[in-house]
């Protein structure tokens, strides 16, 4: 096992978004990093890289204001161990989401993935609102930020940060891939293969809109059904989470993915969708139009018949959107996300 150089601090792994996140960096950059997981034991994803994710979980508690508003006391030995490590030079400390306590002052380079918590804090539960823009004063003060999308680069200048910004998207998971055969795919996932299938992947925050989704499905015939991938609203399928391959069937099921999305940092399962040749229907939004390009067609997330417009559209001109999206999904390859990170991390170290 090579020496660590860059020491990663994160708090999910796998699954969500974020957790998502700590998996690819942690894949791209394995042989020169070793990533701590706080508090938290899930490293199930597969590949050689989990052998090199430690968790530490808090010795003596799990009371969650303790963990998050006194972090250098709760994870004291933790601190210890780092202080160690980073004592002796040639190291850095890759904060992986502003989300995640600051245990060790000396970071060099923090995650945002988005602003939201700041921008519409009414998505959070209140103490956690709080405690993140607690977080965002403490970590703007590093040198060096990554964000996923210039949209969330700006949204850092305009609150304040004045470190460096470093734009790297997120990777599509190669899971995501087009099956080239729909009838086969709703065959598989039990789904009726008369039915016209709008796709719905997210969270329920307020942010995701889902109301106008809900309204949508009261104005269509009855030969389109919503199958949703999470909760909020109610639809002909629901699904609560499922892995990348199970999520895989459904985007090859679907005729049309759909998201009235009022606020993202990038949106990822945009990018999923189009890898699987599923035509894209997104609000017409800054953070959409730069990820989505002209590979998507955007829709007012505040108007039901816009969104009725989109989504007809999308089924005339399948076949466009399906051949538009795949290529713009290429642009977010693990490949190029592994050598941007790397190409980061060596700049970092040599400075």
């Amino acid at each position: 096992m090579s020496e660590s150089r860059v020491i990663q601090i994160a708090n999910v792994y796998g699954k969500t978004g974020i957790g998502n996140y700590s998996r690819w960096v942690n894949a791209a950059t394995y042989d020169l990093s070793r990533m701590y997981l706080l508090n938290k034991s899930d490293t199930s994803a597969p590949g050689k890289e989990v052998e090199r994710v430690v968790a530490r979980k808090l010795p003596f508690t799990s009371n969650w204001w303790f963990e998050n508003h006194l972090p250098r006391i709760a994870y004291g030995k933790f601190k210890k161990e780092l202080n160690t490590i980073m004592k002796d030079g040639g190291t850095i400390l890759h904060s992986l989401s502003h989300m995640v306590q600051i245990i060790n002052k000396d970071i060099d380079v923090v995650t945002f993935h988005d602003l939201i918590s700041l921008k519409m804090p009414d998505n959070y539960k209140p103490e956690f609102a709080k405690l993140l823009k607690t977080n965002f004063k403490k970590y703007s003060k590093v040198d060096h930020a990554i964000t996923t999308t210039n949209y969330v680069k700006k949204d850092l200048e305009d609150y304040g940060y004045s470190g460096e910004v470093h734009v790297i998207g997120y990777p599509v998971d190669p899971v995501f891939c087009d099956l080239n055969d729909k009838q086969f795919s709703k065959k598989s996932a039990g789904l009726p293969l008369d039915k016209k299938i709008i796709l719905s992947v997210s969270s329920a925050e307020p942010r995701k809109n889902l109301r106008i989704i809900q309204e949508l499905m009261g104005t269509l015939p009855d030969d389109f059904i919503l199958v949703r991938v999470g909760d909020g609203i109610s639809a002909d399928k629901i699904y609560r989470n499922l892995g990348p391959t199970e999520l895989n069937l459904l985007y090859n099921s679907a005729d049309v993915f759909l998201s009235t999305s009022l606020e993202e940092g990038f949106g990822l399962p945009t990018i999923e969708a189009m890898a699987c040749g599923l035509p894209v229907v997104l609000s017409d939004r800054e953070f959409f139009r730069e990820v989505a390009k002209n590979a998507a067609i955007f829709v007012d997330p505040l108007s039901v018949q816009s969104v009725k417009v989109g989504i007809d559209e999308a089924l005339s001109n399948s076949n466009v959107f399906r051949e538009k999206g795949k290529e713009r999904a290429g642009y977010f390859s693990f490949g190029e996300f592994a050598a941007s990170m790397r190409k980061l991390y060596a700049s970092l170290l040599n400075n």
